[in-house]
C-alpha cells in the first residue's frame, strides 16, 4: 500500500503569520500535521510514502529526509488533481492500494489505520458530526459529503438534503482501480484543468460502492477559519495550555494547575507545590 500526501498548495491562511511555512509544517499539539500523516502511515506498514510539493518544498525536505519527495513545478497554477499525476507518473508499479491525503489535516494516528483497513474499492474517510461553532464557514468551504440514491459525492456547493458530513481529505482507492488512474486523471484535466482530488473521487463514485469510514476521534485543518471549528476545550489550565504551540501574538505565562477536590483534599500540599515551582517569585492568586 501506497500513501500520497498532496503538499504543493500555497501557505496561506495559515495560523504561523509566516505565510513562508507551509500548512503541514505548522506544529498542532507539538506535531505537524506532516509528521503526524507520516507516523501514522508507519504504525499502519505502509513505508511507501511520497509526499508531492510546491512552495516550501526546501522546508519540507529539510524536516522529512527519509521520505520521496517531489515537485509540482506548476504549483502556483495548478490543483492537487496535477499533484496527484505528478506522484503517479513516479510510480513504476501502480497496480497496489492507494491512500490519498491532504497536507493541512491533522488527525489521530488511528485514522490511516482504519481506512486502510477498508475492504471496498474506493473509500474515503469523513466527520458526521458538524461544528455549529464555525457553521458559516462550514457552509461556504467545506468540503462536504452526500449521498443520494446510493450514490456518495463531494461538494462546497449547498445541497439542502442528503448531507452525511464534512470530508477531511483521506481516500482509498483499491488496486483494482489504480491501474487506471492516470488515465482518468489525464482525462478529466484535458476536460477541465482546474478539476480536483474530489472530482475525481465523485467520477468514480457515479460507478463504484463508496465506503465511509467515519472519524471518531480528534481532527483540525491547518487553518485560520477551520482550526478553531475543531478545537477541543477542556479547563481554563487545559485550554491555555494548548494554546502554548498555536498563538504567535502573546506568550501563555507558566502556571501551577489543579482541581477543586485536590485543593479540599490537601490544601498545604498545594500552597507547596506553588511555592516549589515559583520559588521566592511574588505571585498573584
Amino acid at each position: 500500500m501506497k500513501l500520497i500526501i498532496l503538499a504543493a498548495g500555497k501557505g496561506t491562511q495559515s495560523l504561523d503569520k509566516n505565510l513562508s511555512l507551509p500548512k503541514c509544517l505548522i506544529k498542532v499539539d507539538g506535531k505537524t500535521p506532516l509528521s503526524q500523516a507520516i507516523e501514522a502511515a508507519k504504525q499502519s506498514s505502509i513505508d511507501n510514502i511520497t509526499v508531492v510539493c510546491g512552495d516550501g518544498m526546501d522546508k519540507i525536505v529539510q524536516e522529512n529526509t527519509s521520505i520521496n519527495c517531489l515537485y509540482n513545478e506548476n504549483w502556483s497554477t495548478t490543483t492537487n488533481l496535477e499533484s496527484l499525476k505528478v506522484a503517479l507518473e513516479s510510480i513504476t508499479h501502480k497496480g497496489e492500494d492507494l491512500i490519498i491525503a491532504y497536507s493541512d489535516i491533522w488527525y489521530d494516528l488511528s485514522v490511516i489505520k482504519n481506512l486502510a483497513a477498508s475492504s471496498s474499492k474506493l473509500s474515503l474517510v469523513y466527520d458526521h458530526n458538524i461544528n455549529t461553532n464555525n457553521y458559516t464557514n462550514f457552509l461556504t468551504e467545506a468540503e462536504k459529503v452526500y449521498s443520494k440514491n446510493n450514490i456518495v459525492h463531494i461538494s462546497k456547493v449547498i445541497i439542502q438534503n442528503d448531507l452525511l458530513g464534512e470530508f477531511i481529505g483521506l481516500i482509498k482507492v483499491s488496486s483494482q482501480l489504480t491501474t487506471n488512474l492516470l488515465l482518468q486523471i489525464n482525462s478529466l484535466l484535458d476536460n477541465n484543468p482546474q478539476n480536483k482530488l474530489i472530482d475525481l473521487f465523485n467520477d468514480y463514485a457515479k460507478r463504484e460502492k463508496v465506503d465511509l469510514v467515519k472519524i471518531t476521534s480528534d481532527w483540525r485543518e491547518v487553518d485560520i477559519t477551520q482550526e478553531s471549528s475543531h478545537f477541543k476545550f477542556g479547563t481554563k489550565s487545559e485550554t491555555l495550555k494548548k494554546l502554548e504551540t498555536k498563538i504567535s501574538k502573546a506568550i501563555i505565562l507558566p502556571q501551577v494547575s489543579f482541581s477543586i477536590a485536590e485543593i479540599q483534599k490537601d490544601s498545604d500540599v498545594i500552597v507547596k507545590k506553588i511555592k516549589t515551582f515559583f520559588k521566592n517569585e511574588l505571585i498573584i492568586v
